[in-house]
């Protein structure tokens, strides 16, 4: 974070000063300069003299707020204190809200002046029983005047100011950005605000339905509201039903919130993180912004669910250019062994081809076209690319598998082998949003048009008929219009190639022709309207332009409009952090906001699980499955295959491997990993190491060579989540159950107990007594066991099952003996099932080991359990006497 200026912003003191006697309250997101207005205040009116400045996130604040002494030491120190600022104000529960109200009017009856500075969610808990005057975000947004500096502005200058120059911290301070998002991740929200805030930000601009698709209709107004009035750079619109956020680039998200935010999904009920990151995707890709759309997709998406999203999703980037865009993505999917599916070999081989890479389309297209998993469409495109890149041998080996295609007889066998003739899956020329029959006709148009390139006479009337076949086209960046035009710059290439538009050789039977001024003029029009929108031309426009603008001659000569200049420039744009707004009705799907990708039940596909679910076939992953346990003796399978034993020597390898299982799908920096597994080596050293150790232990967990199951990329380490298991996640899952998934018929609890007595009844990797970053994780899990045994024994003794209680609170104790809360909880089980002896034996236990360990008496909670037994029993007696009298 680069250094903080003080800019003066008197209005606002100003404002401050209105009413002294009132509790002025700053609550706003941080970097919108609460604390410089706050400093600027006391030395403007007590020159930082008598100021008493209390930090709010100082453990200490809250001890003496709970000890009641913060106003009776500052009103003792009245001759020295004239002003009171809390800053930091943390949230507080009803009786610490209830105090610290108490204290605030205190301080303001003995004439001290007071500020309380806090941010969105943690204001709703400072009562304050006294006169407020209160500033939020949008009061501390900067002002015309002070973007201006006082001085009048110019003509040119008096324009409203847009959002990202009225946030303080990204107008005036370094890292603006960065601050802003911190503090995002700081703040206490319930997870569908944290949720919207990342949703909203992530997209950039968007409608009101977003919310609500997120959070339905009551939830999605109700935030919407509490977040128009706290955060300001949101840039919520209630009037328009619109947002244009702050420009956040994807890679400052994810730098900031990491993958937090999307994680949120879950909690609100629309799958997981990646299902919400790819339905995001999805709609910027159909909004025309693909740039922020992949790179969306990579920075938050999973590999493996990136697998699944990359066929539906990857021919819309094809036809919008962005093919070093979706190279990108479609080599993280083949690094990480997922992507020898053909649907993602033809996607990298029709991207390596609009790169210009020959050899790697060719040998890509060879790829999808020998998986068996292969469907006729996805054969008839790969068969395409082959052919147009291949060399002759290659091309006559494609070309009956064209012919086939255009003939039906391809198609035809799908039937025989059970496969779909079409799909998303099919072609780079396939987009998620076009229609099946789309997608079928555009394949069909560059089959026939390549079939017929040896007589470009014919191919220009296939392409003719094709043209007059369509319809109104919407010229977009669409399969269908892109496909269009790219079959139109095949044919003119074709034609050219017979020397029909060279100088003095014009055939003016072609250019008089009706078919080629259909062609010229539909070009033509179709790119005027692309450039006339900003958003690019696509794959296919572009391509058409280069062969418009080689044969410009022959089209002047002709008299026929040849492409407009403006047009090639369209080609390269910016990256698309948050671009211009455009007329809500210039999309279709731009008035239901999110609605219909969230709402489609495609989203469920997305799921990562043992298999890709491509067109509706299941498609087994190459690698079987890792599965590593740690608890206890150190386990290790690749399948059915047991591979511990190779590991038994090599203590170093089997420690990186339990690294990296338990921080499972998390990623680790390199040098991370270096000072977890040698702490007292030197940088250069310590990463020679480190590479020789990656590969030992690539190779006792390879798979016909490769191994799928460590993934490293320049810094970054981590597991492969998607091939790879281990009890560690088991364990938690149990906590999480131990915890909170006891419901009030408590069926399932016999099993979660057999699980914690055999499954983990030893410790987490118990041989490992030295490394740091194992021995803390193997207290942590002790803690969070011995936790969720007393919580669960509660839980059982409230539902009656005293049995369960009782078992699962002398396990704790049995594994932690000083824990005073199981001793609490086994003695509130003895009593229960009447075993009050045993009780008076764990409660001697209890005090044996306070006074003895710790030299100090039983807590009030163990007393009055005592209490309780002593008068149980006395009743008990009493009724024994009765009955023998």
């Amino acid at each position: 974070m680069g250094p903080q200026r003080l800019v003066s912003r008197s209005a606002l003191v100003s404002r401050l000063l209105a009413d002294r006697r009132a509790a002025r309250v700053l609550c706003a997101p941080d970097g919108f300069g609460k604390t410089a207005l706050a400093c600027e205040y006391a030395e403007v009116m007590f020159g930082f003299q008598h100021v008493y400045w209390i930090n709010g996130l100082s453990p200490c604040f809250l001890r003496d707020l709970d000890a009641g002494i913060v106003a009776e030491v500052l009103c003792r120190e009245r001759s020295q204190c004239d002003l009171v600022v809390f800053d930091d104000v943390p949230g507080l529960d009803e009786e610490r809200a209830a105090a610290f109200g108490a204290v605030v009017a205190a301080l303001l009856a003995a004439g001290m002046e007071v500020l309380a500075i806090t941010t969105p969610g943690r204001e709703e808990g400072i009562a304050l029983a006294c006169p407020t005057e209160r500033l939020d975000g949008r009061d501390l947004l900067v002002s015309a005047e002070e973007a201006r500096g006082g001085e009048a502005a110019s003509p040119a200058a008096r324009g409203p100011l847009p959002l990202e120059a009225r946030v303080p911290c990204l107008r005036w301070g370094e890292e603006g950005v960065a601050r802003l998002l911190a503090g995002i991740a700081r703040e206490a929200l319930p997870p569908d605000l944290r949720l919207v805030q990342w949703t909203l930000l992530a997209l950039g601009r968007g409608r009101r339905g977003a919310v609500e698709a997120l959070l339905g209709p009551t939830r999605g107004e109700e935030a919407w509201a509490w977040l128009a009035e706290r955060y300001p750079f949101l840039g919520l619109d209630d009037s328009e039903g619109a947002f244009e956020t702050v420009p956040v680039a994807v890679d400052d998200l994810r730098a900031g919130l990491g993958a937090e935010g999307p994680a949120g999904a879950r909690a609100v009920g629309i799958g997981d993180g990646d299902t919400l990151v790819l339905a995001l995707a999805t709609w910027l890709i159909g909004q025309d912004r693909f740039e922020r759309g992949a790179a969306l997709a990579a920075a938050f998406a999973s590999t493996a669910a990136l697998a699944l999203w990359l066929p539906r999703a990857g021919g819309a980037l094809l036809w919008h250019d962005a093919a070093e865009t979706l190279g990108g993505l479609c080599d993280r999917v083949a690094r990480r062994g997922l992507g020898d599916h053909p649907a993602v070999s033809l996607l990298m081989a029709a991207a390596s081809a609009q790169r210009g890479d020959g050899p790697a389309a060719v040998a890509l297209a060879q790829r999808a076209l020998a998986a068996p998993a292969r469907t006729s469409r996805t054969e008839a495109a790969a068969a395409l690319v082959a052919y147009r890149w291949g060399a002759s041998t290659l091309r006559a080996a494609t070309l009956p598998l064209l012919v086939g295609w255009r003939d039906g007889a391809l198609r035809a066998g799908d039937a025989a082998r059970g496969e779909r003739a079409c799909g998303p899956e099919a072609a780079p020329i396939a987009d998620s949003a076009a229609s099946a029959s789309d997608e079928r006709a555009v394949l069909d148009l560059l089959v026939a048009v390549t079939l017929a390139e040896a007589r470009p006479q014919e191919a220009l009337a296939i392409w003719a008929t094709a043209c007059l076949g369509a319809g109104a086209v919407a010229w977009d960046r669409g399969p269908r219009a892109q496909g269009l035009l790219l079959a139109a710059a095949w044919v003119v290439d074709a034609l050219a190639a017979t020397g029909a538009f060279e100088a003095r050789r014009e055939d003016w039977d072609l250019l008089g022709g009706d078919d080629f001024a259909l062609l010229a003029t539909v070009a033509t029009t179709a790119l005027e309207a692309m450039a006339a929108t900003g958003n690019g031309m696509g794959y296919g426009g572009r391509r058409v332009a280069e062969a418009l603008q080689r044969i410009e001659g022959a089209l002047a000569l002709a008299g026929l409009r040849a492409c407009p200049s403006a047009v090639g420039r369209q080609r390269d744009r910016p990256l698309d952090v948050v671009a211009p707004s455009r007329p809500a009705a210039s999309h279709p799907d731009a008035a239901r906001g999110l609605a219909v990708p969230l709402a489609s039940a495609d989203l469920a596909d997305l799921a990562v699980g043992a298999a890709h679910r491509v067109a509706g076939a299941a498609v087994p992953l190459r690698a079987p499955r890792l599965h590593v346990r740690l608890f206890g003796t150190m386990v290790v399978h690749i399948g059915e295959t047991e591979v511990s034993s190779q590991l038994l020597s090599r203590k170093k390898a089997r420690l990186l491997l339990a690294l990296l299982v338990l921080h499972r799908d998390r990623e680790l920096t390199r040098d991370g990993l270096v000072a977890m597994l040698w702490p007292q080596a030197d940088p250069r050293t310590g990463t020679k190491s480190f590479y020789r150790l990656w590969g030992e232990l690539a190779a006792i967990l390879s798979v016909d060579g490769e191994c799928p199951y460590l993934v490293r990329d320049h810094q970054r380490c981590h597991l492969n989540a998607a091939l790879c298991t281990s009890d560690v996640m088991e364990f938690e899952e149990l906590i999480r159950a131990l915890l909170f998934g006891l419901a009030g018929g408590s069926t399932g609890w016999e099993e979660m107990l057999r699980q914690v007595q055999e499954s983990f009844d030893g410790e987490l990797l118990p041989a490992e007594r030295r490394n740091e970053t194992v021995v803390a994780f193997r207290r942590r899990y002790a803690t969070e066991l011995v936790d969720a045994l007393v919580a669960a024994s509660g839980r059982l003794r409230s539902f009656g099952e005293l049995q369960g209680a009782l078992w699962c609170a002398s396990e704790a104790l049995r594994r932690d003996r000083t824990r005073e809360d199981g001793y609490a909880a086994l003695m509130e089980a003895q009593l229960a099932v009447g075993q009050r002896a045993g009780a008076l034996d764990t409660f001697l236990a209890c005090r044996g080991y306070l006074a003895d360990e710790l030299g100090l008496d039983p807590s009030p909670q163990i007393m009055a359990l005592h209490q309780r037994l002593i008068d149980g029993w006395g009743e008990f007696r009493g009724k024994g006497e009765l009955l023998r009298g």
